[in-house]
């Protein structure tokens, strides 16, 4: 009975690592509806017209209605494109929600549904040219989506209706990639390629299509500038590309300072003998964050085929990761210094700011207000740990910044307040320990976990179009000890055996 149950498992996994996670797509619909009404012809249908007119005075707004079909994600954007037939000197057209209460062939201007507030709108066009509008915002999911067009200039405009088989308007609707995995550590010392090929195996079973693994530069240039740790590096190589033959992306969190390069004092750095990061020499930052930059743009170089993105540090809002007299300084200084020299590298290697534990919108406003970091990332990091709260729980903590709902608006709102409302919030770690209950305020039961892991990922996909990634912490247990939460915080057993969450989330993944 066992063998038979482990060679079913075996078939189980080796189908779904052929199969992989499923792919984003681009969607293109054309109306199955579309009309205009006129103030001055308040009883008039043009439903049959081969054009919709747009107009202020008199008002004519056109209808269009769409069926969204075919969806498997969360919308990433959603474009609404119309055929100029008439030119737009001045304010364009706006793009508006309606009722889907319509008819085709009843539509008036009595009749006509009211409209939604604007959601984007044109400048001057000429006739005969596309015009695009950016639609995401009424586009959340499959269904029946119905859209308004106006304009606030007294000049009407005119548009190819979908009466014209060479012209109709289109909503092309793109699927947020699905970022979705969690945090594996093969460049540790006792990590084997063996293991690491088995928990990519098992990442990609469960519909993951990303992992994070953490990337020492104190090992990577331990002996001195320039002087690679060879064995480090062919690890490296070995995994990076293991998880590239799988069709998983990798997002290498760099962190940790070499002794030559810390800015520990000296009575922790005793001229770098002996065992120096026992004395917690790598959690300084560097004295030159030029220092740092290079090996990114070496890390960048070599490996920037095989990585998604590259994550500047380990939350470097707590002393455990970066000490020093001001930690948000040092973190700005590496981040602007490395940032233009990974691009200049590898310009489409995605670069991370932020990785910040928590929602720490206080520490996130003081890199934009006092240190200048905008600018210096193509997205923003962060763990927003709900401690062992249910992820639906929107109960405010002692702090907004422990509450993975309440902290991410948080951290949304101080992004769009900075004017960064097209960057996307990766979440690169969240997760939930199955510890011994009482031994760490963070413990729950297996059952729990596997609750609260689904919550966090559909959470993000329903609400969340601005959370790029989720990615859980960790793959598999750290170690055995059943009462330290560290150890507990995987989705499998330390000997590869599922817990109830990793079973869940792979329901969740490919639903």
């Amino acid at each position: 009975m066992r063998r038979a149950a482990i060679a079913l498992f075996a078939v189980v996994l080796l189908s779904a690592f052929l199969a992989g996670p499923a792919q984003a797509a681009t969607l293109t619909f054309t109306p199955n509806a579309d009309a205009y009404s006129r103030s001055d012809y308040p009883d008039a249908n043009y439903g049959s017209q081969t054009t919709l007119r747009i107009d202020n005075s008199p008002i004519s707004r056109s209808y269009l209605r769409f069926n969204v079909q075919g969806l498997t994600r969360s919308v990433r954007k959603a474009t609404l494109r119309v055929f100029a037939q008439s030119t737009a000197s001045s304010s364009g057209i706006e793009l508006r929600s309606s009722s889907s209460s319509w008819g085709e062939t009843t539509l008036t201007y009595r009749n006509a549904p009211s409209v939604g507030s604007s959601a984007d709108r044109t400048g001057a066009f000429s006739a005969g040219q596309w015009v695009t509008l950016d639609a995401t915002p009424l586009v959340r999911a499959n269904g029946t989506v119905s859209l308004a067009l106006t304009t606030a200039s007294s000049s009407s405009r005119t548009l190819a209706s979908r009466e014209d088989p060479a012209y109709r308007p289109q909503l092309i609707v793109e699927e947020r990639p699905h970022l979705a995995g969690a945090q594996l550590h093969p460049l540790w010392g006792d990590a084997s390629v063996a293991g690491f090929d088995r928990e990519l195996d098992m990442a990609r079973a469960a519909g993951m299509d990303t992992v994070r693994v953490d990337l020492g530069w104190s090992t990577l240039e331990e002996r001195g500038k320039g002087q690679f740790s060879q064995w480090y590096v062919d690890k490296a190589d070995t995994f990076f590309q293991h998880a590239k033959d799988r069709g998983i992306r990798v997002i290498a969190t760099f962190l940790s300072t070499p002794c030559w390069a810390s800015s520990a004092p000296e009575e922790l750095k005793q001229g770098c003998a002996g065992s120096w990061w026992s004395r917690g020499v790598q959690t300084y930052p560097p004295t030159r964050p030029a220092d740092y930059a290079d090996a990114a743009e070496w890390v960048a170089r070599r490996w920037g085929d095989k990585l998604h993105a590259i994550e500047i540090w380990n939350e470097p809002n707590m002393s455990h990761f970066l000490k020093g007299p001001d930690p948000a300084a040092s973190y700005a200084g590496m981040l602007k210094a490395a940032y233009p020299r990974i691009k200049a590298a590898r310009p489409a290697l995605l670069v991370l700011g932020g990785a910040l534990l928590y929602s720490d919108g206080n520490f996130l406003t003081d890199l934009y207000d006092r240190l200048g970091i905008k600018g210096s990332y193509d997205g923003i990091s962060y763990h927003p740990y709900n401690q062992g709260r249910d992820p639906d729980d929107v109960t405010a903590p002692a702090a907004t910044k422990y509450s993975y709902q309440l902290g991410t608006k948080w951290m949304r709102d101080i992004m769009v307040a900075h004017g960064d409302s097209a960057v996307d919030l990766w979440i690169t770690e969240v997760g939930f320990p199955t510890c011994t209950l009482g031994a760490h305020p963070w413990c729950v039961t297996q059952d729990k976990q596997a609750e609260y892991t689904v919550d966090n990922y559909r959470i993000a996909r329903e609400r969340w179009p601005f959370v790029r990634a989720v990615i859980t912490y960790n793959l598999r247990n750290k170690g055995t000890a059943p009462s330290y939460f560290e150890d507990q915080m995987g989705l499998l057993w330390r000997d590869f055996t599922a817990k109830p969450a990793y079973n869940a989330l792979a329901a969740e993944l490919k639903r």
